[in-house]
């Protein structure tokens, strides 16, 4: 019986581009500029090492779209010896004929990685990326947290229900014990108080958890030198510090503040032709939450720093201009902060002249 070979090419460069669901791959392989196979796999990562066995000798080169999965598979092909990477979607050409499927997606991946068109997403370390969790977790209790205190403040009014110490930001023990206290009994109202209020409780031990995991991260040897850095700058402490630490890893990664910036998304995009120049909005790229982070660091700071304060009071003449201001505030602190972690100085309050 003859035996069939299972060799796609050898000793070539190919170029493979994968789109990621949650139950298969679809793979397209290029390699001397044409579109050579292209098929479906399994989620398991087995079923792509296959892939590879049919391709001996040769420079593997592979994306993915970044997403739900994660860097797992990108730490995966790096360990087999392949060059793979993550790439954001936004930065992806579109075709412009609304036609979207799997197999297209994997095809175009393909053809930009061979044409080198495609950007790599910055992936951090397996290790720094666990340690990141604590803070992101920190970031989904905390908002379900908040979630959950609406719902229980909309369940209260649509009864009729209000506690003496109701206030906008009171949520002390004794406010807790009010809302129980005026649903006590055993209808479906009281029992669904006392179920929202016993989470909410539950929350706080969770989040008070999570801190102080992150305040032991921020005392490690590995984080203490850059918390302290970044804690120096006016309007930032240690929790937020070890979280922005956490989320940037290494920025000497970046070539210059501007990087960083762009990075960030808080570069204004721009909309130019000719001899006009019109910029617009922050392009928002990055993590909106970092974003967030710095824009309440910024407001903190400019009570603090003349030399920002002058700034932002040039920039917001009026108070319709407050928002627009504290975001450029926001970026010439993210500059500071780059500028301190490279110099490893501290950071000095501005002088105004």
């Amino acid at each position: 019986m003859e035996k069939i070979d299972l060799v796609l090419v050898r000793d070539q460069e190919v170029f493979v581009g994968i789109d990621v669901s949650k139950r298969s791959h679809v793979v397209a392989v290029r390699y001397d500029g044409d579109l050579r196979w292209q098929g479906t796999f399994a989620q398991e990562y087995s079923h792509l090492r296959g892939l590879w066995s049919r391709l001996p000798g040769c420079r593997i080169h592979a994306v993915y779209e970044a997403g739900f999965s994660g860097f797992g598979l990108c730490d995966q092909m790096q360990a087999d010896g392949i060059d793979a990477f993550v790439t954001p979607p936004s930065k992806v050409p579109q075709s412009g004929d609304r036609v979207k499927t799997d197999r297209r997606d994997a095809r175009k991946l393909a053809w930009e990685l061979e044409k080198g068109g495609l950007r790599r997403c910055r992936v951090l370390s397996p290790a720094a990326r666990e340690a990141r969790e604590w803070s992101r977790y920190l970031s989904q209790v905390t908002s379900a947290r908040t979630r959950l205190k609406v719902q229980i403040k909309s369940r209260l009014a649509w009864h009729g229900i209000h506690p003496p110490g109701d206030r906008a930001r009171c949520w002390s023990r004794a406010y807790r014990g009010q809302i129980l206290a005026l649903t006590s009994g055993s209808g479906a109202v009281p029992v669904i108080m006392r179920d929202m209020v016993e989470r909410l409780a539950a929350m706080d031990v969770c989040i008070a958890g999570l801190k102080r995991q992150l305040r032991d991260l921020a005392a490690s040897e590995e984080y203490r030198q850059p918390v302290a850095l970044l804690s120096s700058v006016p309007g930032i402490g240690w929790l937020t510090a070890i979280r922005l630490v956490l989320e940037w890893g290494d920025l000497s990664v970046f070539r210059n503040s501007a990087a960083f910036t762009a990075f960030l998304g808080l570069t204004p995009s721009e909309y130019s032709t000719g001899d006009r120049i019109r910029r617009g909005r922050i392009t928002g790229q990055g993590n909106g939450q970092v974003r967030a982070w710095l824009v309440e660091a910024a407001w903190k700071a400019i009570t603090r720093d003349p030399a920002l304060m002058a700034r932002f009071r040039r920039l917001a003449p009026t108070p319709g201009d407050r928002k627009r201001a504290i975001v450029a505030v926001a970026r010439t602190l993210a500059v500071r902060l780059f500028t301190c972690w490279r110099s490893g100085q501290p950071y000095v309050i501005g002088v105004v002249k």
